[in-house]
């Protein structure tokens, strides 16, 4: 590729028999008002015209490097885009999305003025006949030290979903010298980002959506339950484990809640929508060793603490007790 020194950013797309979609996503990219960029086309094992497609092209535009590779899952594809990135910046885009064609622009402008490691901006959901792409030029700009984002990554709730996931950002390629993704894991995002902003001294947030997340009919991340989902829970666990001796009381009280009340959630649903005794035990062995940490931390309130104790010594009482105060309040 010529002026390799000049790429300012490696955008990775990991592909698997999406050709509905792969068009759109690579137009969206190819198209960015930033040009030093390459397009590292992963085309992990698909069986359908995704393979051609990305050959194709990859002879029309000089900057797009395609990767045939077997099936080895979204992990295994963002590595192997990672090993050749030349980027001094590295982005993803999952192969049904498609983003915003200022995105990169926008994240690499940031990260140069501000002298950030990672930028992220916000996504919008679309939906299978829409066509989103409308820019808001009004955004707040926030700067963030490693523990403000680290902060926003373990409290539940929307700024969760904007900081966990890894396609909304662009981060220094330095970055991935000793980190990867998971391979054969679900929420492979859960177990790695945390990692990459504890490693960061500045994050910045920008505040527009400039990612376009395709919601698809029947993909596992929609499904109501999924034993793939209890990765989730093991990476909890690893999160908790880097964590326990950081010195950071906030931080690590809100991911123990967080672990704590999630542990509890996939234990309902799992015995609920499966019925599988082992499944539930698993759980309940996570949420054992998470509930040691949980009831030794003082920041936490002894009513909650109390009521933890109880669905660890039996769930079933600890529903019940559940069951019947929702009755009182109705």
């Amino acid at each position: 590729m010529k002026g390799e020194n000049m790429i300012k950013i490696s955008i990775v797309v990991p592909i698997y028999n999406v050709e509905k979609y792969l068009c759109r996503c690579i137009d969206s990219i190819i198209n960015q008002t930033i040009k030093d960029i390459e397009v590292i086309l992963v085309d992990d094992g698909s069986t359908d015209s995704c393979p051609k497609i990305c050959d194709q092209y990859a002879q029309k535009d000089i900057r797009i490097r395609v990767i045939h590779k077997s099936n080895g899952g979204l992990s295994s594809a963002r590595n192997e885009g990672i090993k050749v990135a030349q980027g001094q910046y590295i982005g993803f885009v999952d192969s049904d999305d498609y983003v915003n064609i200022n995105m990169y622009e926008k994240l690499y402008n940031q990260a140069i003025e501000k002298g950030a490691d990672i930028v992220q901006c916000h996504f919008k959901k679309v939906y299978e006949d829409e066509d989103y792409s409308r820019l808001i030029n009004e955004c707040d700009v926030d700067e963030l030290s490693n523990n403000e984002a680290l902060l926003r990554l373990v409290k539940m709730g929307e700024l969760h979903v904007q900081s966990v996931v890894a396609w909304n950002k662009i981060y220094k390629k330095e970055l991935f010298q000793n980190i990867s993704y998971p391979i054969g894991k679900l929420h492979e995002d859960e177990f790695t980002t945390y990692k990459l902003f504890a490693n960061s001294s500045k994050i910045v947030d920008i505040s527009q959506e400039l990612y376009y997340y395709r919601q698809v009919e029947g993909s596992i991340m929609n499904r109501k339950f999924n034993v793939k989902r209890l990765d989730y829970l093991e990476a909890l666990v690893n999160m908790v484990n880097f964590f326990k001796n950081k010195n950071d009381d906030e931080l690590f009280r809100l991911l123990i809640q967080r672990s704590i009340d999630t542990c509890r959630m996939y234990y309902y649903e799992a015995y609920d929508k499966i019925g599988d005794k082992s499944t539930c035990n698993g759980i309940k062995q996570k949420y054992n060793f998470m509930f040691k940490y949980y009831l030794c931390n003082k920041n936490i309130k002894i009513e909650k603490k109390l009521s933890s104790c109880i669905f660890y010594i039996s769930p079933n009482i600890y529903k019940l007790i559940q069951t019947k105060r929702k009755k009182q309040l109705y």
